[in-house]
């Protein structure tokens, strides 16, 4: 088992007592964190904040448990998330989603509470709320797709709606995603 930061395709993950998994729901690993006291994996910083969070879930007893936090300060301070703990989970893979619905989350724990965890297929979609980019009279809404966090690639499309006032244009950014009105 490993305990450092590690470079997915998402970002850098932060992990203590995780090593990859050959147990796992699809694919060739999954994220196993060890059935110790602290054992957890942490996202890399979220821009967008959080819509859902959807994963899937093993145990290695009929008694694992597992805690999803939200953090909103870069991991200084965690809440539950709604519906967490996880307890009860079984030898057999559950898919569990949590919705959020925060555009101020920028990262989510997975704390182990009991027993040995398996994730994987974790998908975090970027909060529904609407990020308001004012541009010389121009307003646009955009509301970010999903992400998936292992490959770091782009799920779904943007949704733009923009309200032009006038005919000159700007640029701004969000995290890595463009934002232009025109």
């Amino acid at each position: 088992y490993s305990t450092g930061n590690y470079t997915l395709g998402s970002g850098s993950w932060s992990f203590v007592n995780v090593i990859r998994g050959t147990t796992k729901y699809a694919g060739s690993y999954s994220c196993q964190i060890r059935s110790s006291t602290g054992a957890e994996a942490r996202t890399p910083a979220l821009t967008g904040g959080v819509g859902t969070i959807s994963f899937w879930v093993y145990s290695s007893t009929s008694t694992g448990g597992l805690q999803v936090n939200l953090s909103s300060d870069g991991g200084s301070t965690w809440t539950p998330a709604s519906g967490s703990p996880f307890t009860g989970l079984g030898a057999a893979w559950v898919q569990k989603q949590i919705v959020v619905d925060d555009s101020g989350v920028n990262k989510v724990q997975f704390l182990r509470t009991a027993a040995t965890i398996y994730l994987d297929e974790v998908s975090i979609t970027a909060s529904a709320a609407p990020l308001l980019v004012m541009c010389f009279g121009s307003i646009g809404l955009l509301s970010e797709g999903i992400r998936d966090l292992d490959q770091g690639t782009q799920l779904a499309s943007h949704n733009r709606i923009t309200h032009r006032s006038t005919s000159l244009s700007c640029a701004s950014q969000r995290g890595s995603v463009p934002i232009s009105c025109a």
